[in-house]
């Protein structure tokens, strides 16, 4: 349910977002500003008290590289520096901590508000083929996690500890429902021009989240500072560039 709530909400918001836009535009005379959207394939780092710094690739079905995706929708609002959008997330990690034997899992869905702001002042890539972007965002996160042990020979799914957003099987720490977390980010993007309307963007950002339940620990009293994750991506984007507005005002003689 709430993924489908994430998805209408991210098609409503682009509708609505383009729309309003063009509407204005039309309605000044201007040209109308450019749009681009697409999706992406990517990896997600859980960063959190007690992380091991280390990429675990398989360790008893413990693999950290797990592909995640991403699907963004971007408006030039500046002609040469700014463009904001929406950008749809689903992340998927699991991780060693440095706690001997100790490791986490996290699954998510994110829709965030975002800001790309061109350092080269070339936002739309129609002055040179690359851009350099300063990222940042707002939003919401709906997670499941888990918290569990990661010796070798052991069965995972028989070693939980405690769980976010799973059905309670043999564990006795867990809430049943997945937790929703506000989430802040920044980072840059690396945009190419491959033609006219096609273009490559390579995006990493950190994303602090409201929350210390990421990590799926549920033990009491943990504290510490709250969880995150570092998102990394490569996607396609078509750019649509829609035609001025013709139309104009009968002169009256």
């Amino acid at each position: 349910m709430g993924r489908i709530v994430f998805i209408l909400f991210f098609l409503t918001s682009l509708t609505f977002f383009a729309i309003v836009g063009n509407l204005n535009a039309q309605a000044k005379g201007k040209r109308i500003s450019s749009i681009r959207f697409g999706a992406g394939i990517g990896y997600t780092f859980l960063t959190t008290k007690g992380m091991d710094y280390r990429i675990t690739r398989d360790l008893d079905n413990v693999n950290e590289l797990r592909p995640s995706a991403i699907l963004s929708v971007q408006k030039v609002i500046a002609k040469k520096q700014l463009e904001i959008g929406a950008v749809l997330r689903h992340g998927e990690t699991e991780t060693l901590l440095s706690y001997p034997g100790l490791g986490s899992g996290l699954i998510f869905d994110e829709l965030q508000l975002s800001f790309q702001w061109s350092l080269n002042q070339n936002i739309a890539l129609n002055k040179a083929r690359f851009t350099f972007n300063f990222v940042a965002g707002l939003g919401l996160n709906n997670f499941k996690s888990k918290y569990f042990y990661a010796l070798p020979g052991d069965t995972l799914n028989r070693r939980v500890i405690s769980t976010v957003g799973y059905p309670r099987t043999s564990w006795d720490v867990f809430q049943k429902n997945r937790q929703n977390a506000f989430v802040g980010s920044f980072g840059y993007a690396l945009g190419f021009r491959l033609t006219k309307q096609f273009s490559m963007y390579w995006e990493t950002s950190y994303n602090l989240a409201s929350t210390t339940k990421m990590k799926g620990d549920l033990s009491a009293n943990r504290g510490g500072f709250a969880d995150g994750y570092l998102f990394t991506s490569l996607g396609l984007y078509l750019r649509i560039q829609p035609p001025p507005n013709k139309l104009k005002c009968p002169r009256l003689k």
